[in-house]
């Protein structure tokens, strides 16, 4: 912090506030951080992309508060900050052997909350892209998101659907091209979403509640459909409950024992526990 503006920190276990409290008028007026937040969202926003995904969601958060940054927000700044100062060293593992070779496949979490952004109506679509040996239950993390949807959803399904669409074409395709260019295989996806609704839409091309979507968030579910029916690109759409999956962990601010078992869940670990 800016001298002058120095504050303790305390020891918490999540990078954000969870229990409510009761608004007061001073929460309204401009932070004292104000004039410096620009540059702890940079910090935080480059940390967050290369190393240490379980920042992503509060980063987005602070990004989005840039310019209407509030005394409300100062306290949410020092929790992120008490939160930095005692999990500075944790560190994303993963594993991968030349026996996951011949059973790889490129495993995409979307996940997305319904209007869950306290300031705005809009959905926060969340992702995290892994490869996986099959066979071996070994993972690899690859990449992470998180990120505002450009409209107001009017169902979880929709903003769920809208989720896959970004994680199926803006990450699992370009990955399983360069994969492809690298290793000389097509490594198959398998698209994990905890929404039935959005499942059934894809895999059959139409959706007549969700038939707006191609005009408000500018995504078609026939260009998703038949990414799916692609022999050769060999995707499969699969649920998974939203306790196991790994992409809830990028779209809200969970509550400490359900943060605490999705860092374990993407491979967030301590130094320690390498010799553990």
């Amino acid at each position: 912090f800016p001298k002058g503006h120095e504050v303790k920190l305390r020891s918490v276990k999540t990078p954000y506030p969870i229990d409510e409290r009761t608004w007061k008028p001073e929460d309204d007026e401009p932070g004292q951080y104000a004039e410096d937040i620009a540059s702890y969202a940079a910090s935080g926003l480059f940390a967050s992309l290369v190393a240490r995904p379980d920042l992503a969601v509060a980063v987005q958060r602070m990004c989005s508060r840039v310019t209407k940054w509030t005394a409300a927000d100062d306290e949410k700044l020092v929790r992120f900050m008490s939160y930095i100062a005692q999990e500075h060293d944790l560190e994303l593992a993963g594993t991968l052997g030349p026996e996951d070779l011949d059973d790889l496949e490129l495993v995409v979490w979307p996940d997305a909350d319904w209007n869950g952004d306290p300031h705005t109506t809009r959905s926060t679509s969340g992702l995290f892209v892994e490869l996986h040996g099959k066979k071996t239950g070994h993972t690899f993390p690859l990449t992470w998101k998180v990120s505002h949807q450009t409209a107001t959803s009017s169902s979880s399904a929709e903003s769920e659907t809208v989720s896959a669409s970004v994680g199926i074409r803006h990450a699992a395709l370009p990955i399983q091209s360069l994969l492809e260019a690298m290793l000389g295989v097509t490594i198959p996806i398998s698209c994990k979403i905890d929404n039935t609704q959005a499942i059934a839409a894809i895999k059959n091309g139409y959706s007549k509640k969700l038939r707006h979507l191609q005009r408000t968030h500018r995504v078609s579910i026939g260009t998703l459909h038949e990414i799916y029916g692609d022999p050769k690109i060999r995707m499969e759409v699969e649920y998974a409950p939203s306790a196991e999956h790994k992409g809830d962990f990028f779209t809200k601010e969970l509550d400490a024992a359900a943060f605490l078992a999705a860092r374990t869940r993407i491979g967030l670990r301590s130094p320690s526990a390498r010799t553990a």
